[in-house]
């Protein structure tokens, strides 16, 4: 029997969700936002994401 190598494609609120989360990450490391990255749904949710992310690194910095 043939393995289903069939894969199923991310839906939209998926991709997003993952550029909010690679966004928040990217920030949480210190990273620059990447210039023109709200030009999509996707590179605005990192934006978001990186927006929150840098918000709670200025936290963490803040509480030490």
């Amino acid at each position: 029997m043939e393995r289903d190598t069939t894969t199923v494609a991310p839906t939209p609120e998926d991709r997003v969700r993952r550029a909010y989360d690679d966004g928040f990450a990217a920030a949480a490391r210190g990273e620059e936002a990447a210039p023109g990255c709200t030009t999509s749904a996707e590179g605005r949710a990192f934006l978001r994401g990186y927006i929150a992310g840098a918000s709670a690194r200025a936290e963490d910095r803040s509480a030490s």
